[in-house]
């Protein structure tokens, strides 16, 4: 059980300390998840009490793992699209009248469609690619790869909020501190 808190809380730091990071990849994932079947085993058999505080701290770490690494990989999704140019859907020449994600009307507004750098003619709503990017970094048409900018180092300051106390105990379970 030490052991599996103590890799969480190194998951943690590590993105934390590595601000250049965004999500977990599916390799750190099945690393940070491959003994919580046996955990959960564990608990089953311990007391009651002690059972449903543990697996409510775990679940409250794994959550803030992933809300932490998710709300930077979607700060970086904004950062490039803030970068990408903002056309009215009827400036693009031969540009499309529909988004081609949802399929809906193309606004007019200037900053509601941005154009991906991949092509002149893939102009999509701006939530709708960044809704898509935030899953795959890629153009939602060609498929050509996009790369996530680099944060900027005003932009990395992180509060816990509401998880300190969860990161507090766990801290305490891990090391004693």
């Amino acid at each position: 059980m030490t052991r599996f808190l103590r890799k969480m809380m190194e998951v943690f730091l590590t993105l934390f300390q590595n601000r250049q990071r965004d999500r977990l990849d599916a390799r750190e994932n099945s690393y940070l998840l491959r003994d919580l079947p046996q955990i959960r085993l564990i608990l089953q058999a311990s007391e009651e009490s002690d059972a449903q505080l543990l697996t409510a701290l775990i679940d409250h770490w794994i959550s803030l793992i992933h809300a932490f690494s998710n709300a930077r990989r979607s700060q970086r999704v904004q950062d490039l699209l803030d970068q990408m140019k903002n056309p009215p859907a009827r400036s693009a020449r031969r540009a499309p009248s529909e988004c081609p994600i949802c399929m809906e009307i193309l606004s007019n507004i200037r900053h509601s469609n941005v154009r991906a750098p991949c092509h002149l003619t893939h102009v999509f709503h701006r939530n709708c690619l960044q809704e898509w990017l935030e899953g795959e970094l890629n153009c939602p048409m060609c498929r050509a790869p996009f790369a996530l900018p680099r944060r900027r180092r005003q932009q990395t300051h992180v509060r816990l909020g509401r998880h300190r106390r969860a990161f507090d105990l766990l801290v305490l379970l891990c090391w004693g501190v």
